[in-house]
């Protein structure tokens, strides 16, 4: 039979207890010629030192590489825009990247982005939710979990993907892609709670990698 986990998303979502979702695609450009010819790439910067560091030839990076180490910073400006284009300002959002590296320019963007002059000190607009940020993790989870509490958008690779329940989440973000069913299934599932208290019966996927298109989601999880 199939895996329990995506009987449980489609029965839940049919039967009314866990909220069903709509997926808005939002291919960049760059996405788009990484998915079919690849980027090419002279140099990438360190997120230590936020130095720009020259290679020795050209490297050709495809989509399923892109953002590990080779990560583009206009397409995280992009993905910041587009944020702000589709979400209510102030709603929590969860958006998945590919790397740690990845959600530390992705927040960069982010709160670049949705600058308010309150914006200066933590908590930001945009928070990284990674095992580098070990020590800050339970502040900013319990802020985020708070309606009316910074950071609005948490970013994350894994650590958001299980055993986080925030049932007011408004949209499940990707920016990342992964073969595992399973894990597509507990990402989108972090939005699927109930949150009558905030009135949300429903939330929005935004897809910036083609990975529900990837996993055939037929708006209830996965056929696969």
């Amino acid at each position: 039979g199939k895996p329990d986990y995506e009987f449980d998303l489609a029965h839940g979502i049919s039967e009314g207890f866990l909220a069903p979702y709509m997926v808005l695609s939002v291919e960049t450009e760059l996405i788009k010629t990484a998915r079919e010819i690849g980027i090419e790439f002279d140099k990438y910067k360190d997120i230590q030192t936020d130095e720009e560091i020259a290679l020795e030839s050209k490297k050709n990076i495809k989509l399923e590489q892109l953002n590990k180490k080779f990560i583009a910073w206009n397409n995280c400006l992009r993905i910041a825009e587009e944020l702000k284009k589709h979400t209510e300002y102030g709603e929590k959002v969860i958006l998945y990247g590919a790397s740690q590296a990845h959600c530390v320019l992705l927040v960069k963007a982010i709160n670049q982005v949705f600058k308010t002059k309150d914006d200066e000190l933590s908590p930001r607009y945009a928070e990284a939710i990674i095992s580098d940020n070990n020590e800050l993790n339970a502040t900013f989870k319990k802020w985020f979990k708070d309606q009316n509490h910074k950071p609005f958008i948490a970013v994350s690779v894994d650590i958001m993907t299980t055993g986080v329940d925030v049932p007011n989440v408004r949209y499940i973000a990707f920016a990342n892609l992964t073969k595992s069913v399973g894990k597509y299934i507990q990402m989108i599932g972090r939005g699927t709670r109930l949150d009558p208290k905030t009135g949300k019966f429903s939330f929005e996927v935004l897809d910036f990698v083609g990975l529900c298109e990837k996993m055939e989601d037929n708006g209830k999880g996965t056929v696969k």
